[in-house]
Order: C-alpha cells, then sequence, then structure tokens
C-alpha cells in the first residue's frame, strides 16, 4: 500500500537534518515505488523550508510592506501544484488549464445548467464531468455573494506547497487525481499580469469552510506579503495563486504530470 500521510512537512532544524538523512538514503529510489514517491515528497519539503528561511533581502518592498515581486515569488514556492479529475490530462493538453467558467463553455453549457453550476451557492455538492474534465464545488458555510463565485469561477489556482497539495489528496480519498507539477518562474514569467494571490484557500475542507478576506486574490504588486510573512511565515504567506482567466499554455510550464490514487503507485502520464 503506498500512504504518504506518515511523510510529515519540514519545521524544525532536527526535522530538517533527519530530511536529508532520509533523502540521502533514498536517493536511488525508482519513481513509482513508495520510496520514490517518499523521495518526492521529503524534498519539497526541504525545498520549503529552506526557502522559508531565506530573507530574500534583495527583494525588499516598500516601505508600507506592500507587494512580493516576481523573482522572490518563484523563489520562494519554486513549483506550484494543481489537482485535476483523474485522466484529464489529454483535454488540457489539447484545451489549455481552463476556469470553471472556461470549461462551461467549452462544453456549451447554458441557461439553467449553467446558472446551477456557476455564479451562485452550491447546496450540495455539483459535478460536471465531460471528455475526462470535472467541475466540482462542495457546499459551503453560509451564503456568499454572487460575485464571489462570479470570481472565483474566472480563475485556474495552484496550490504554492507541496504540503498543501498532500492534504487535498488525502481528503480526495480514494477517487484518482491527475496532478499538474509546474514550474513556477515559467508561469509567472507568462502570465504575471493575470496572477493574483490569496491568504486563504477558497475551497472546502481540508483547509476549513470558504473565506473571505480583505487580501484575497490580489495583484501581486498589491498583495500585503509582508504582513502576511510575519502572521504565517513565509510558506504560509500565501494560501493559493491563480491566474485570471486560465492558463491556456499550461503545456509550456508544466515540469512532471502524473495520476495518483491512495494505495496505489503514482503513474507519471507526462514529463518535460
Amino acid at each position: 500500500m503506498f500512504e504518504t500521510t506518515g511523510i510529515r512537512p519540514v519545521r524544525t532544524a532536527e526535522e530538517y537534518e533527519a530530511a536529508l538523512a532520509r533523502i540521502s538514503a533514498l536517493m536511488d529510489a525508482g519513481y513509482g515505488t513508495p520510496e520514490g514517491l517518499e523521495l518526492d515528497i521529503l524534498a519539497d519539503y526541504v525545498m520549503q523550508y529552506e526557502s522559508d528561511r531565506e530573507p530574500m533581502v534583495r527583494y525588499p518592498s516598500d516601505d508600507a510592506g506592500v507587494g512580493v515581486a516576481r523573482d522572490e515569488l518563484a523563489e520562494r514556492f519554486p513549483r506550484l501544484f494543481h489537482i485535476a479529475a483523474g485522466g484529464s490530462w489529454p483535454m488540457i493538453e489539447r484545451h489549455g488549464l481552463l476556469s470553471r467558467s472556461g470549461l462551461l463553455a467549452l462544453f456549451g453549457v447554458s441557461g439553467g445548467e449553467r446558472r446551477a453550476l456557476e455564479a451562485r451557492r452550491r447546496p450540495e455538492a455539483a459535478t460536471l464531468r465531460r471528455e475526462g474534465a470535472e467541475l466540482h464545488d462542495a457546499p459551503c458555510d453560509g451564503t456568499p455573494p454572487e460575485e464571489r463565485y462570479k470570481a472565483l469561477d474566472s480563475k485556474a489556482f495552484f496550490w504554492p506547497t507541496r504540503e498543501r497539495l498532500e492534504r487535498m489528496l488525502e481528503f480526495c480519498g480514494h477517487e484518482p487525481r491527475t496532478i499538474l507539477i509546474v514550474d513556477t518562474a515559467s508561469l509567472l514569467g507568462a502570465h504575471f499580469d493575470r496572477v493574483r494571490l490569496s491568504p486563504t484557500d477558497s475551497g472546502p475542507a481540508p483547509f476549513g469552510p470558504p473565506k473571505q478576506s480583505r487580501d484575497a486574490f490580489m495583484p501581486p504588486g498589491e498583495y500585503p506579503f509582508r504582513e502576511h510573512c510575519a502572521q504565517s511565515g513565509p510558506g504560509g504567506a500565501v494560501a493559493e495563486i491563480a491566474v485570471e482567466g486560465g492558463v491556456p499554455d499550461i503545456r509550456e510550464h508544466v515540469l512532471l504530470v502524473e495520476e495518483r490514487r491512495r494505495g496505489a503507485p503514482p503513474r507519471a502520464v507526462w514529463q518535460r
């Protein structure tokens, strides 16, 4: 059985040293083995730990502590992670990584069916499956305004850390998932003007119900990055990175696409 629940994020100097020693012992592990998956996860946790402790003094913010430079964002979060429905890579490769509104338009969903899936509260989980795509929203507490859903439906979302990816995969249970591992510098280089940052998660568990925040989905130049670093540490300063309008050229920025299912080995379906 392939289980990742025992692989913990690196928080302390002692855990860092232990992780380095374990990585050294796993260096010959093959992809698709339990040891290979452990190596990949630990390497990302170590990289995030090292990044969190880098002062990044070469990227000063203004006097108000507002804004984060493109290069600093890429160094803080060198990889981005996107979770899609299992088996959806062929469609993503063909059409790009679309927003939820983009998917509805692609599949010609309109009228009442579209209104049931877009720009309104979902009283229960709603799923759209076409060509291997999956549009899914879990129910949330309260009744957010229609504008909030429209704003969310216009974006493509990425987790900025491996920890968030693994937590979401645990939440997904045994459902098969396609994972896109993306080069942050490449993506930002092409789409920085449409990138938005949020300090809270827009989705449901395991991160809690969707939250509203005054800083949700702001352009990097306006985002109070230093404030959130002080509150949550550099690795927690950004909960989600979104691209307004989706990423039509996502194939140009992807490093690895793999299929993951709890209890089964990861399977690479595309690699740069």
